[in-house]
């Protein structure tokens, strides 16, 4: 059950993913998460208070002390997203195989976690299913700072994950999942106060925010996303964490292709299988 937690929060966010077009063709992704928090918060704090997950504020300060941790992993997807101003996309994506292996790195040194029992089999799985989707996603023939940029993403999100696991298990799921969507919304809010002080910084005349009706269901994909990865996080190591997660992307191009009917390719298929087979692998113990 609790894999199963982990693959429902991949499949949400996976399907979130697909909702950023869109929503990005006349807005800023700042505007987007800012708004989308407006209706997370609440969303989360109300499923919290009727499931009885005990929000209380001595649990929620325990919460708030793992906030370094939470900005540590806003950090890491800060590094993934500027590296793509560097290099394409795809090389920055294939980069996320650094997630898994960075993230068993950490969990082996200083969690205690041992390595799966199928650890190989999952790395040569998912490097197999990387080349089939895009071939040429493995060529590092680019700007060294690209590079570096979503390294230190893999590396931001291999320690985060090991602070929040801990912020989980002293404070539990909601409570940790209510302090890191608090801190995306006030951390946004300050960033776009900041840029509206700024002279000459002005949006293009065709930009505005998205309706908050438009934003509901990327916010209920966000929230089961955070909600099922955390209690997923709580009970498993570190480690399995890290390298099942590495399956969103697939879980992306999926969504993409069932309900938005994007054409994939059959090498894109067998793929995306693959990278399927490696998480459900080291799922198996």
């Amino acid at each position: 059950m609790d894999y199963l937690f982990l693959f429902a929060g991949m499949i949400c966010f996976g399907w979130s993913n697909c909702l950023w077009r869109p929503l990005q063709e006349r807005s800023t992704a700042l505007h987007i998460i800012y708004r989308r928090s407006l209706w997370t918060v609440p969303m989360i704090a109300l499923a919290g208070i009727t499931l009885g997950a005990g929000l209380s504020p001595e649990s929620l300060i325990l919460a708030i002390l793992h906030i370094p941790y939470i900005l540590l992993s806003l950090a890491g997807l800060w590094c993934f997203v500027r590296s793509m101003h560097y290099q394409p996309s795809g090389i920055s994506g294939s980069l996320i195989l650094y997630i898994g292996l960075f993230g068993s790195i950490v969990a082996w040194a200083f969690a205690g976690d041992q390595l799966p029992k199928h650890f190989f089999y999952t790395v040569v799985l998912y490097i197999s299913g990387l080349v089939l989707i895009s071939p040429g996603m493995l060529r590092f023939d680019t700007p060294w700072r690209g590079t570096l940029l979503a390294l230190l993403a893999a590396l931001s999100w291999a320690f985060a994950n090991l602070g929040m696991k801990k912020g989980i298990e002293q404070a539990g799921v909601w409570n940790l999942s209510l302090v890191q969507e608090l801190t995306v919304l006030t951390l946004c809010g300050l960033l776009i106060f900041v840029q509206s002080k700024k002279p000459g910084d002005i949006e293009p005349a065709n930009a505005e925010s998205p309706s908050y009706i438009r934003l509901l269901p990327l916010a209920m994909l966000t929230v089961g996303g955070i909600v099922f990865s955390n209690a997923s996080l709580g009970r498993i190591p570190v480690m399995h964490f890290a390298l099942i997660t590495m399956v969103q992307p697939v879980t992306t191009l999926f969504v993409s292709a069932l309900i938005y009917k994007e054409q994939l390719s059959a090498r894109q298929w067998a793929g995306g299988f693959l990278l399927i087979a490696g998480s459900v692998l080291c799922a198996i113990e």
